[in-house]
């Protein structure tokens, strides 16, 4: 058995790397919604300057008026593309966090369980409820995580009809 010191050391790096795993993912995840911020970025002023050059050459009112249908018709597609990213991009951050804590708390299990070896009979009531935690604690991970997949799926499917109508009307327009 451990000496109480390697076992307080033990378990106070092994949170520090839990904390730094963490914020590894956290920061992935910052990554994620900068890259999408980035993107819409790029995209607004690319279709602003394609926009100014077709208000440039536009000759009569009715093209002033199709080039104004054409941007309101192009920003809700844009958007809805772009919070669809931004949904995409949070859901996966949570997804990820989650699977990071599952592992910590079996790493976790699995380092009580070296440590105290065989519990004595006293405290079998005691670790007979704390494993019916951890499993009550991976059963609502799993639920949780098809949850957030199927929300995911349904929040893509009701903005189809959305981005199918814009990519119509883009198509009507040239």
């Amino acid at each position: 058995m451990m000496k109480a010191d390697d076992q307080f050391f033990h378990f106070y790096r092994s949170n520090l790397q839990a904390v730094l795993e963490l914020m590894n993912a956290s920061m992935a995840g910052v990554e994620r919604f900068n890259a999408r911020q980035l993107e819409a970025i790029n995209q607004a002023m690319s279709d602003g300057a394609g926009m100014a050059k077709r208000i440039e050459s536009a000759k009569k009112p009715e093209e002033l008026y199709e080039i104004q249908t054409d941007l309101a018709r192009g920003g809700l597609e844009k958007a809805m593309q772009y919070w669809s990213g931004v949904r995409e991009a949070a859901v996966q951050n949570y997804l990820d966090a989650m699977k990071l804590a599952q592992s910590r708390a079996a790493q976790a299990a699995e380092g009580f369980q070296k440590t105290i070896g065989t519990p004595p009979a006293a405290v079998e009531p005691f670790m007979s409820a704390l494993q019916s935690w951890a499993n009550l604690g991976s059963s609502a991970y799993a639920l949780t995580s098809k949850a957030t997949e199927q929300a995911a799926r349904m929040a893509s499917t009701a903005n189809a009809p959305v981005r199918h109508a814009g990519a119509e009307a883009k198509h009507r327009a040239a």
